[in-house]
């Protein structure tokens, strides 16, 4: 994994980012796409986390869907 640094705070990041689009219970808005539940999304972090990448961006949604959870779990 290659990483880079973010900004002025030296952080050291992996240049590839996990999004978490796909996580939640398949309701609403995003019904067609958010349909990895807790399970899923648990194999899913560990195998990124894994693979060296330490940047993932949760999505936020103003509907009441359970994608929250499934991401703040790690």
């Amino acid at each position: 994994m290659e990483y880079t640094t973010l900004g002025k705070a030296g952080l050291l990041v992996s240049k590839l980012c996990f999004g978490t689009m796909t996580f939640g219970d398949g309701r609403g808005l995003f019904k067609a796409i958010s349909a990895v539940g807790q399970a899923g999304a648990d194999e899913l972090v560990n195998a990124s986390i894994d693979g060296g990448i330490n940047f993932l961006i949760r999505r936020t949604i103003t509907r009441k869907v359970k994608a929250k959870g499934c991401s703040g779990n790690h």
